[in-house]
C-alpha cells in the first residue's frame, strides 16, 4: 500500500494559464480596464514609469513585481488601452497537510496616481484572491482531498493606506471563498439531522 504524496506543490503562473484566465474572468474590472498576468520584460519599465504622488506613495511603483516563471509568486497587471496602469504582487505558500490552506502575502499593490479611487486596486485584489482560491482547490483535488481550507491574507502595507484597505478587502473575500468551498463539501455532522 502506497501513501499519498503530501509534498507541497509549487505555483508557477506560466504553468497555470487556464486557471488564471478563469479566475481573472470572475472579476468585474472598472470600465476600460483589463487585468492580465505580468509580461515582465515589457511591464517592468511601464510600471516603473507610472506617475507617483511624491507625498503619499511610500514604495517604488515596481516594488515586488515578479516574472511569471518565479515559483510561488504572482504579479497581475491592470491595463487601460493595453498600457499598464497598476499591479498587485503576492506570494503563495501552501500550509497544512490535513487540509489545504494557503498563506497569501501581498508584497505590493500600486496604481498610477491619476487612476486611483476608480476600483482598479480592488479589482486586482479580487483577481489575486480568485486565483489563489482556484489554485488552492486545484491542489486539494490533486491530493484527493475535499475543498475545505482557508487562505490567510497578509501584506506589506502602510497603516491607513490604500494598500491596507485592499489587503483588508482581500481578507473578507478569502472568508467568503472559504465559506463557499466549505458549503460545497459533503460533510457529516452527527448533530445535524439528515435531509
Amino acid at each position: 500500500m502506497s501513501l499519498p504524496d503530501f509534498s507541497l506543490p509549487v505555483f508557477f503562473a506560466n504553468e497555470n494559464a487556464t486557471l488564471l484566465q478563469e479566475a481573472i474572468a470572475k472579476v468585474e474590472a472598472p470600465e476600460g480596464v483589463s487585468i492580465r498576468v505580468v509580461e515582465f520584460e515589457t511591464d517592468l519599465k511601464a510600471i516603473t514609469d507610472l506617475p507617483m504622488n511624491r507625498f503619499v506613495d511610500t514604495i517604488h511603483p515596481a516594488y515586488g513585481m515578479t516574472s511569471s516563471d518565479c515559483s510561488d509568486e504572482l504579479t497581475l497587471i491592470a491595463t487601460r488601452n493595453e498600457a499598464p496602469i497598476g499591479h498587485i504582487s503576492a506570494s503563495f505558500e501552501l500550509i497544512g497537510k490535513s487540509q489545504t490552506n494557503l498563506d497569501l502575502f501581498v508584497s505590493s499593490v500600486f496604481v498610477a496616481s491619476g487612476e486611483r479611487k476608480k476600483g482598479i486596486a480592488t479589482a486586482l485584489g479580487k483577481a489575486m484572491m480568485h486565483t489563489a482560491e482556484a489554485w488552492r482547490q486545484q491542489v486539494a483535488q490533486s491530493r484527493g482531498m475535499n475543498l475545505m481550507g482557508d487562505i490567510d491574507v497578509s501584506g506589506d502595507t502602510e497603516p491607513d493606506s490604500g494598500g491596507e484597505v485592499i489587503v483588508t478587502d482581500m481578507e473578507g473575500l478569502a472568508m467568503e471563498l472559504s465559506d463557499e468551498a466549505f458549503d460545497s463539501c459533503q460533510t457529516h455532522n452527527p448533530d445535524t439531522p439528515a435531509p
